[in-house]
């Protein structure tokens, strides 16, 4: 009877056990499931900490906001790899969708932007963002005096 006792125990520890190594699990992937936005800058990732990484993206949220025009545009792929090409761009990429207000234009969802730094999307004085969700699709809506912000802002997580 002992034995039998002896055994029970030890199964219902090895449960409990079990259990408590499947929550710690459990809370790290939820942990990890937090990530903050990606940011690329030409291509290349960048490493920022969580307060820089926060910083910025409530300056891009803030130019976004201040949106006044848009281009009349189909996006294909071929625009996208077209901007990127030019290795001139930034592009953060979150980990889950966002709505916010493109100024006057309607909320818009997504869960990654697409800024050229260079090229036709990019002239003097504005800012043109592609947002899509897994894909760039949306038409560009742009900031036609976000420019300076956005240097600054840039100048910020480049240093």
């Amino acid at each position: 009877m002992n034995k039998m006792i002896t055994k029970l125990i030890t199964q219902v520890l090895f449960v409990q056990f079990l259990l408590a190594m499947g929550c710690a699990t459990g809370q790290q992937e939820s942990i990890e499931n937090t990530k903050m936005p990606l940011i690329n800058y030409n291509g290349d990732a960048l490493s920022l900490d969580e307060k820089t990484t926060s910083g910025f993206i409530q300056e891009i949220d803030l130019l976004f906001n201040g949106c006044d025009d848009f281009y009349e545009l189909i996006v294909t792929d071929q625009v996208i790899e077209t901007i990127k090409s030019e290795k001139r761009y930034i592009e953060i990429l979150f980990p889950e969708k966002r709505t916010l207000e493109a100024g006057k234009f309607k909320k818009t969802e997504f869960d990654r932007i697409l800024i050229p730094l260079s090229g036709k999307f990019h002239s003097s004085g504005q800012v043109t963002f592609f947002t899509g969700t897994k894909d760039y699709y949306n038409t560009p809506v742009l900031n036609s005096k976000g420019s300076i912000l956005l240097d600054e802002a840039l100048k910020k997580i480049t240093k």
